[in-house]
């Protein structure tokens, strides 16, 4: 796959909810930062680590009906940045996704969000 095919998949993952094959399309030493200053932003190091301290968190943190769908999407080698639209009750945001891939696998991913918007809208603050 190449690298804008491996940052597709992930989004079709996360958007059907299929963890199997998105943990496939991570490698497990990813480092994955979020930017802001809310309760999920941080440095998540390993794939165990952004599942149980970040994903796991998106159903009792993010609102209700939350989603995020790429807009467009630039590689340049085997760095990919996805800009996308999240939306879900109270939250209509742009977001900012830049990986860098390892074969069929991101090997960091950095999220860039609006994230005064994104907290205003978490569930629990």
């Amino acid at each position: 796959m190449t690298p804008k095919e491996v940052m597709q998949k992930t989004f079709d993952c996360f958007e059907s909810g299929d963890m199997e094959v998105f943990q496939t399309l991570h490698t497990d030493d990813v480092v994955v930062t979020m930017n802001g200053s809310h309760s999920l932003s941080g440095t998540y190091n390993g794939f165990a680590d952004f599942i149980e301290n970040m994903i796991a968190n998106i159903p009792s943190t993010f609102p209700e009906n939350f989603s995020v769908t790429p807009e467009s999407m630039m590689a340049e080698g085997n760095m990919v940045f996805t800009h996308a639209i999240a939306k879900g009750d109270g939250l209509d945001a742009y977001f900012g996704f830049r990986a860098e891939v390892d074969g069929d696998a991101i090997k960091r991913l950095w999220i860039y969000a609006d994230s005064q918007k994104l907290s205003n809208s978490f569930q629990i603050h």
